[in-house]
């Protein structure tokens, strides 16, 4: 199977995430089933879809014929054996239950053509145990959307134990076409996202439960710095201009203070403290800068962050 060969997607699950996968796949040419259980629930996907087009014209995203070619690309179903007949991409948006999940794979296995790559938007449950009730876990993947996802361009894909080079390539081939940000996660619960984002939200739930500040603090801390920082760089790009050494040695502290295995000094920044590889400011660390002016570096970081602040309106500047 090529990319070339998906001309048809099926989206099982026409609720908050699941209109919204079916509106980028309309919006990219693909004829689309969407599917739910109640024709209520359909009918009022379509209608939000409506409104969210509507909203891409009045800012200037899209034009009023690409918004009509999208819903008519859509078509809304109760009928789940027509949705899948022909599929060549199936993509499920059932909740977050193991069994609801593995259910719903052996009716899509059973009914969508053999060539047909199925795949579920789950964000935790393990895909290879939910392709295991499949003949075809070669052609099971994980593909993992953020909310909304027709604004959000991440779309995270889980590779199963038994998930093909093929169905990997394809899938993240797809997405990419369609204008998102694909990165590519082993099946481990949670996978990337939700381990990065659960670390983050179980210590902000840590530090209001222990009375060391309170939810609204925590709150603006995001909206005021980190939620600015990490809207323009990453991590392991935050380390490298905060300085590698910086947080080895707050790690450290904490960890012997605290007393908690959360704030073991990784060795992945150890390391780099040996190596002497310490950021910006030694022209490398987990990035190499060499070649770089650092200060016009540093310039263009400190000028995304006020334009960003700008355009939020928090901050006078």
């Amino acid at each position: 199977m090529k990319l070339e060969d998906i001309k048809r997607v099926t989206v099982i699950g026409a609720g908050t995430m699941g209109h919204g996968i079916a509106q980028v796949f309309a919006y990219n040419g693909y004829q689309v089933y969407l599917h739910d259980v109640q024709q209520d629930f359909v009918d009022r996907a379509l209608r939000r879809i409506d409104l969210n087009l509507k909203l891409f014209i009045e800012k200037g995203l899209t034009t009023k014929d690409r918004a009509e070619s999208t819903l008519s690309h859509i078509q809304a179903t109760t009928d789940l054996a027509k949705a899948l007949g022909e599929a060549d991409f199936a993509m499920e948006v059932v909740p977050e239950e193991m069994s609801l999940k593995k259910e719903m794979f052996k009716q899509m296995d059973r009914l969508a053509p053999p060539r047909a790559i199925l795949a579920s938007n789950t964000s935790t449950l393990k895909i290879s145990e939910i392709a295991s009730v499949t003949g075809r876990p070669d052609k099971v993947i994980g593909a993992h959307w953020m909310q909304p996802p027709h604004i959000l361009p991440l779309v995270e894909i889980i590779r199963g134990e038994k998930t093909s080079e093929e169905t990997l390539h394809i899938t993240k081939e797809l997405l990419t076409r369609m204008g998102k940000a694909a990165v590519v996660c082993k099946d481990v619960p949670g996978f990337l996202v939700n381990r990065v984002q659960g670390a983050m939200l179980k210590e902000a739930a840590n530090l209001v439960e222990q009375g060391i500040c309170s939810k609204e603090d925590v709150d603006k801390v995001w909206t005021y710095h980190l939620g600015l920082r990490y809207a323009l760089f990453g991590p392991f790009e935050a380390l490298d201009s905060l300085g590698i050494d910086t947080w080895y040695k707050c790690f450290v502290y904490m960890f012997e203070t605290i007393k908690d295995p959360r704030f073991e000094p990784p060795k992945l920044l150890e390391d780099k403290v040996k190596a002497g590889e310490l950021g910006l400011k030694t022209g490398k660390g987990f990035y190499d800068y060499t070649g770089q002016n650092l200060d016009a570096v540093i310039d263009q970081r400190n000028d995304m962050i006020i334009e960003l602040l700008r355009h939020l309106k928090r901050a006078k500047l």
